[in-house]
């Protein structure tokens, strides 16, 4: 399996896990779980925290100010005053204000699109009367890997051929350009005392675009500042509650090799809550 948008790494998962890096672990298991986790923490929340671009359609309440999903650029912005749905009113980026103002300075999403003063449209107040093209999301924070691609690819190309493989973990998300890469495995061979460090990965995914990839380009990976710890948290219960399905985590299933005994009872769990706050508008899940 693929940790499909996870907010944690297989690695990151496996050292919450076991710090000692002896355990043998079930890493099918382990991505059915940090794929999980995160999906649960995007219940939670009642956002989504990675990027995609897609198309959106939206029915006003007002004729000046549109609430909307965690935005984070506009592509298009089109209106449908007729009902037909045809979409033939195209807005200009004059046309609009994103708010709140600051929120790119301060790392949050645009959750309202509000009608510039000197403008002349507005919001037709029907049904999906509002088509959106745009990146979508909480937040993008790339992290440079300081790894670059080894030798030109295509934009089809699946095997990405990188100068050095340490940095990768399957689960990651990799920002190339304007595209986003998933990584579904991670290889090194050696032929003649050489290495090629191999990316398995998935081209073009949440809404992005392949493109061909020039010798030496700088990867970029995405992260989730304040998401991963929480998920990490998550996936750790998960893991042990795969033993413990009445809800209690018996001797020999506290740690991965069964070295660590006890007896909890695995309830909710309010520090993960206080983390989670933040992004909920500061009310506690």
């Amino acid at each position: 399996m693929s940790i499909v948008n996870g907010y944690a790494t297989r690695a990151q998962l496996t050292a919450e896990l076991d710090s000692s890096g002896s355990a043998t672990i079930d890493t099918t298991r382990l991505d059915q779980i940090a794929y999980q986790a995160s999906r649960v923490v995007d219940g939670w929340t009642g956002r989504r925290f990675y990027p995609s671009t897609d198309t959106r359609y939206f029915t006003p309440r007002y004729s000046d100010v549109l609430w909307i999903d965690d935005l984070l650029s506009v592509t298009t912005l089109k209106t449908d005053i007729d009902g037909g749905r045809g979409y033939g009113t195209t807005w200009t980026a004059t046309d609009y204000d994103l708010e709140p103002y600051n929120a790119e300075d301060q790392g949050l999403p645009y959750t309202a699109i509000r009608v510039a003063p000197q403008s002349g449209q507005y919001f037709p107040r029907i049904r999906r009367g509002v088509e959106i093209v745009g990146k979508w999301g909480y937040y993008e924070v790339p992290e440079a890997s300081g790894a670059t691609v080894a030798g030109a690819h295509n934009d089809s190309v699946t095997a990405l051929v990188v100068d050095s493989s340490t940095f990768f973990s399957v689960g990651h998300i990799l920002v190339i350009g304007t595209e986003y890469l998933r990584v579904d495995a991670v290889t090194v061979t050696t032929v003649d005392e050489v290495d090629t460090h191999t990316l398995t990965v998935v081209r073009g995914i949440n809404g992005s675009t392949a493109a061909a990839i020039d010798d030496g380009t700088a990867i970029n990976v995405l992260t989730f500042p304040g998401i991963t710890v929480s998920v990490l948290r998550l996936a750790t219960r998960m893991w042990h509650l795969r033993k413990a399905p009445m809800g209690i985590a018996t001797a020999g299933v506290q740690g991965m090799d069964g070295s660590t005994a006890g007896t909890r009872w695995i309830k909710d769990d309010h520090d993960l809550q206080s983390w989670l706050a933040p992004f909920t508008g500061g009310k506690m899940l």
